[in-house]
């Protein structure tokens, strides 16, 4: 599958322009040489996506460490599209003037590409795992409440076992069952429909709490907790929402470079007398790590 239909005009309104400023696309002494070249940097995006998004689906269930040989990959083709790109640029030395315009161009996209790419990583990052960043700050939260509530049933019993608030432990470690429930899903499905359950689940324990025979104490703690779990969930939201942007202006940034690249590629091949054949650059999308399923549910 090679580049959308839409893209492709995009790319050739860009091509027009340049023609306009006076660009054609330069032949250097060795053409072949650039057909290579330009083959390498369509093939080297195309990894550089199927990387990042292994690395999406991967890290959630590996882990941050584990998963962090990706990203070492990632920077490496990065580093290899800008070298390769830099290899083009050269075969133009000596070109007439304004012939560096196609590759300024290629440049561009390029330089929004990587630094998408490395936005998703960053992203990710932040969102951490098991024992990093704003989900293991979650976790925390409500592994803490957890610890806190059997700490109150066993002050509970003691004291005699109070109906009351044995009863309302229950409701409170009820609710926050449903509320890990609802995160877990939301981890796989990344389904806006449980967050929605999570907010019920924290607002149904602020008003069973109010008429529970706590301690005002207690009360307060039970709602530090949440509260605090709930803001880190708000954050985490932001980040995934962030993630996802980045993430689509990464494929976008793609699929201009292959265009560009495909027309580039056919303006020499017209040029050296032979017939038109973009699909001999190669570099198809990877349908397993395709952008629009590395991320369940989005």
């Amino acid at each position: 599958m090679g580049v959308s239909r839409k893209t492709l005009v995009g790319a050739t309104t860009v091509a027009v322009a340049l023609a306009l400023a006076g660009w054609t696309a330069p032949v250097s002494s060795d053409p072949v040489e650039r057909l290579l070249l330009l083959k390498d940097l369509k093939n080297g995006v195309t990894d550089a996506e199927s990387i990042t998004n292994r690395f999406l689906l991967d890290y959630p269930r590996d882990g941050l460490l584990v998963s962090q040989a990706r990203v070492v990959q990632l920077k490496e083709i990065l580093d290899g599209l800008q070298a390769t790109l830099g290899k083009i640029e050269r075969t133009d030395a000596g070109e007439p003037a304004g012939s560096g315009d196609g590759v300024k161009a290629i440049r561009t996209e390029l330089d929004a590409f990587d630094s998408h790419a490395k936005r998703v990583v960053a992203s990710a990052k932040a969102r951490g795992d098991a024992s990093s960043g704003i989900v293991w700050e979650m976790r925390r939260m409500v592994e803490g409440l957890e610890r806190y509530l059997v700490q109150l049933e066993v002050v509970t019993v003691r004291g005699g076992s109070d109906p009351a608030r044995v009863q309302a432990l229950e409701r409170i470690n009820y609710s926050l069952q449903r509320i890990r429930t609802a995160e877990k899903d939301y981890m796989l499905w990344h389904d806006l429909v449980y967050i929605s359950s999570i907010r019920s689940e924290v607002e149904a324990v602020e008003k069973t709490i109010v008429n529970d025979p706590l301690t005002v104490k207690e009360r307060d703690r039970i709602r530090t907790y949440l509260k605090t779990y709930l803001i880190y969930f708000e954050r985490l939201l932001i980040g995934d929402i962030r993630m996802l942007e980045e993430r689509n202006e990464m494929a976008k940034s793609a699929e201009r470079v292959n265009a560009l690249v495909e027309i580039w590629v056919e303006r020499e091949r017209e040029a050296m007398g032979l017939p038109p054949a973009s699909a001999s650059l190669g570099g198809e999308r990877d349908p397993q790590g395709s952008l629009t399923r590395a991320m369940p549910g989005f």
